[in-house]
């Protein structure tokens, strides 16, 4: 669908359907009369008209024979203080008409986004979106973003909802990394830095060899799924969550490059693990270690990890010790 600027003379049409969208997201995050009072005062044609002109916003609409199927707002160079230094762009909007979601709409406006901002100069584009939004979630991770904050939304004087803050890395990012699904082209990478830790620290299992081998088939088709992290277009770390129930998933085959270690790309790995189990709704995270591993055990601790009994026959027999992570 064609994607071209919004002007004035649109803002009739977005009303229905940034209500229609906020609804579908928020509607049941606030009291009913509060969600109303909120829609009232922002969703008006006049509103959204003086927005759209506004210097600072550059509003996209999405267009389908004529019919608006979904907007965008970007403000260009706005900081944030979780992005200290960067010349980064809110995505302050991204609303769909509900009766279009699945056709690749959400996508196609945020591609452009993206080259606008990067026309602009900017280095990433970061947003704020409400923490119990799973659909939004669900998209922005696998779009490339990552939970770096938390912040506050105000609806009304008595009323705020929790907000994740999220940030993409666009290519000019000097300090780009950025995690993504495993593709069939990374069954190299994905063996090579799991095999490195395991040489290093301890012995390559007949398992291991088994798994690192068949990733597709040993964890993707099973309902598990694998992620790889990129910096400056190369993959320097990798990990996967094996499905054992529903709702329950093992953290396992994490694993960074030698040479990008002590950086900190632990932590971002572990916080989009977390994050990506939150908005799935799983009720718990699994994971074996060995107490040798010091640094990965007070990670694990440090962001919400306890120690829980370890059964007496472990797939590796490295494991000697197994940790929970529970998610309200």
């Amino acid at each position: 669908m064609p994607i071209i600027p919004a002007q004035r003379k649109h803002s009739a049409a977005l009303v229905p359907l940034a209500k229609a969208s906020f609804l579908h997201a928020h509607g049941h995050s606030a009291a009913p009369s509060i969600i109303e009072d909120f829609v009232t005062r922002n969703y008006q044609e006049k509103a959204l008209g003086d927005s759209i002109e506004l210097d600072k916003n550059t509003y996209f609409i999405s267009v389908d024979q004529e019919r608006i199927t979904g907007y965008s707002n970007l403000v260009v160079d706005q900081p944030n203080t979780y992005l200290p230094g960067k010349k980064v762009a809110l995505l302050d909007r991204l609303y769909l008409d509900p009766e279009f979601f699945g056709q690749g709409i959400a996508h196609d406006l945020l591609e452009h986004n993206k080259q606008y901002a990067l026309d602009q100069g900017c280095v990433g584009i970061w947003l704020n979106v409400w923490t119990e939004n799973y659909r939004a979630l669900r998209f922005y991770l696998k779009n490339g973003f990552q939970n770096i904050g938390d912040t506050a939304y105000r609806l009304s004087p008595t009323h705020v909802n929790p907000n994740y803050v999220m940030y993409l890395p666009l290519e000019t990012d000097p300090d780009q990394i950025k995690m993504r699904p495993y593709q069939p082209g990374d069954a190299s990478a994905f063996k090579s830095l799991n095999i490195e830790w395991l040489e290093s620290y301890f012995q390559v299992e007949p398992i291991d060899h088994q798994v690192l081998g068949n990733p597709t088939t040993e964890i993707i088709q099973p309902g598990g799924y694998i992620f790889m992290a990129e910096r400056q277009g190369k993959t320097i770390g990798t990990y996967a969550f094996i499905k054992k129930n529903d709702g329950v998933y093992e953290f396992s085959k994490m694993a960074i490059d030698p040479t990008q270690r002590g950086m900190g790309f632990g932590q971002f790995m572990l916080d989009h693990a977390l994050t990506w189990a939150k908005v799935h709704r799983w009720a718990k995270i699994l994971l074996y270690s060995n107490t040798k591993l010091e640094n990965a055990i007070h990670l694990y601790r440090k962001n919400g990890f306890v120690e829980i009994p370890l059964e007496k026959e472990v797939i590796y027999s490295r494991g000697n010790i197994k940790m929970e992570y529970s998610i309200n």
